[in-house]
């Protein structure tokens, strides 16, 4: 009966992967016939940025322009690497990224099944499958798609290395938070959470012979140390063809300023005013506007919009999950994991910070797609949890 249910199991993640990357080609076979393919025409636009910055890497993988890099440099790095593969061929690329859009998918059921159960990876996996803004961002030269699919490897590679209790799967997750953090450094909000969800955490992470909180610390500052040197290169370039340290990238003061500033409206616009203080009233109020947003079912646009491609590409219709359906339904989950609260600890804080990084900066919709990877988990749940208490 167990291997039958198994087996079952196994054949509807194959299915919903299937569709997956269907709806996603699908996607990409109307989006070749548009201007929006193209990412060298979009003057002004990150997609150009990228493309451009692939092709100086190629040249000179190390010096790059000479400059310190001003985003993150691990999406045009990749991009170069799928460049060289394809030849530069943009359907070629593009493929690429859906195979990896559909290995989320697949990500998402893992982490649903590890935290809760294979049911909720399931629905969790086919909510992926079909959710509109996903799909749209799988099929463009942008690095939302990449930082998403690092951040949910990193949160699950967590969940199976407090399984395995296993060093070298402490050290692939090490290097998953590296990863993560050159895709978008924004993932070190959470670290101040994982330590404390590593101290809390009930069992024994290790195989070491020492004491449960001497194995915890260890691990988190092994992370630490490992994520350290996965980033390190990227320090060494920048300081030496700048002269000054610069761990990762050096547009995080702007961003800080495009949210943060006193005529600031939350959405990407570049401000005048001054800047504010985290110790004034203004900025939290700011802050609170900037919350209120981001739970606004509204695809707030920067570089792409969303409704303006459902507009022209007819398969994208059939996309039919949206923000507005999953998150009600994700926090309400995400509540009802406090039950086991010491075990959820770390998922529960993972979605909480891929909020408070995007809120403290401004609001796109591109942005909100990590909580929304950890939101189609705890929706899963409730609509599993809901299931069985009526029936």
């Amino acid at each position: 009966m167990v291997k039958r249910r198994i087996k079952k199991g196994n054949f509807v993640l194959i299915v919903i992967l299937i569709v997956a990357f269907l709806v996603r080609i699908s996607y990409l076979y109307f989006l070749k016939d548009t201007v929006y393919f193209d990412p060298y025409i979009m003057d002004k636009h990150d997609q150009k940025t990228f493309i451009l910055w692939a092709e100086q890497i190629l040249k000179h993988p190390f010096y790059v322009d000479g400059k310190v890099f001003y985003m993150a440099p691990f999406y045009p790095y990749f991009l170069a690497f799928i460049y060289l593969l394809t030849g530069g061929n943009l359907i070629g690329i593009y493929i690429i990224q859906i195979l990896i859009d559909v290995f989320l998918c697949y990500l998402i059921y893992l982490l649903g099944k590890i935290v809760i159960d294979e049911k909720t990876g399931l629905i969790s996996s086919f909510l992926c499958s079909f959710y509109k803004t996903f799909v749209v961002y799988s099929s463009t030269i942008l690095s939302d798609f990449l930082i998403t699919f690092l951040y949910i490897a990193f949160i699950t590679s967590i969940y199976i290395s407090l399984k395995k209790r296993n060093l070298k799967c402490w050290i692939i997750t090490g290097i998953l938070l590296g990863f993560s953090a050159l895709a978008k450094p924004t993932i070190g909000i959470f670290l101040p959470f994982l330590f404390l969800g590593l101290l809390i955490y009930k069992e024994d992470i290790t195989n070491f012979k020492i004491s449960p909180f001497k194995q915890k610390i260890f691990i988190f500052f092994l992370l630490i140390l490992i994520s350290g040197i996965t980033i390190l290169p990227i320090t060494f370039r920048n300081w030496y063809v700048g002269k000054v340290f610069v761990p990762i990238c050096s547009n995080g003061p702007i961003n800080w300023k495009i949210g943060n500033s006193s005529d600031s409206i939350g959405l990407f616009c570049y401000p005048q005013g001054d800047l504010l203080s985290p110790l004034s009233s203004e900025f939290w109020k700011l802050f609170l506007k900037k919350l209120n947003l981001f739970f606004t079912s509204y695809e707030w646009p920067q570089n792409l919009n969303v409704y303006l491609m459902e507009s022209i590409i007819p398969s994208l219709k059939f996309s039919f999950v949206r923000f507005g359906f999953i998150v009600p339904l994700g926090i309400i989950g995400l509540f009802l994991l406090f039950k086991d609260f010491r075990k959820n600890f770390l998922f529960i804080t993972f979605t909480f910070s891929n909020i408070l990084w995007v809120a403290l900066f401004f609001i796109t919709d591109r942005y909100r797609l990590p909580a929304v990877a950890c939101f189609l988990i705890s929706a899963s749940y409730l609509l599993v949890w809901g299931y069985k208490e009526i029936f």
